[in-house]
């Protein structure tokens, strides 16, 4: 699903919003760089940069833009980032909109108290039951999507929100919490998807 929208639906979007593909520069060939750029830095000190112009016969700066070069043909494309934020927040989105269609008529949305009415021997909806379901498959997806998407500084952090809220809906859901659980997943998702 992702990648038909990301096809079908996000890189139209991005033409008609004027997102486009920023031109790079590419590092030249240069296989003394490229293999100290792979196997040891991409981030060079000073006095690796002289190390390696004597080595490849070019220039400190020319070293100094080689690697600025390299660096940024890793760099993800501003449309890939486009095409996968705005997955995120269509989804996160339709599901907000998901979870306020299953609770917004139950007696809990308005009552807190109603919550705990019952417990532990509630009733569950198939509204609620699917409710879970897509989320938890959702984030079962982007724990395992992780590694093709675009990289970011808070990768580690990713991996642990995902885990985590994937713990935490699994024991909503054995310990028969669903009446909140369905409250505080429409709650995040209504956060979710304006910080996409």
């Amino acid at each position: 699903v992702p990648h038909s929208f990301s096809r079908y639906v996000a890189t139209p979007l991005a033409g008609l919003l004027n997102v486009k593909e920023k031109v790079r520069l590419k590092a030249t060939p240069n296989a003394v760089l490229e293999k100290f750029y792979s196997a040891t830095s991409k981030h060079p000190k000073q006095a690796e940069v002289e190390m390696l112009s004597k080595k490849s016969g070019c220039t400190v700066r020319q070293v100094e833009r080689w690697f600025r070069r390299r660096r940024n043909q890793d760099r993800p494309s501003l449309l890939k980032k486009f095409r996968e934020a705005s997955w995120r927040f269509t989804f996160y989105l339709l599901a907000f909109i998901a979870g306020m269609a299953v609770i917004v008529d139950k007696p809990w949305f308005y009552d807190l108290r109603e919550v705990w009415k019952g417990y532990p021997i509630q009733s569950m909806l198939p509204s609620q039951y699917w409710y879970y379901m897509i989320e938890l498959s959702f984030y079962w997806s982007l724990l395992f999507s992780i590694a093709s998407d675009v990289k970011r500084k808070d990768f580690k952090e990713q991996i642990i929100h995902h885990v985590a809220t994937i713990i935490l809906i699994s024991f909503s859901w054995f310990a028969n919490y669903v009446r909140a659980g369905t409250l505080i997943m429409a709650l995040h998702d209504s956060s979710d998807y304006l910080l996409e």
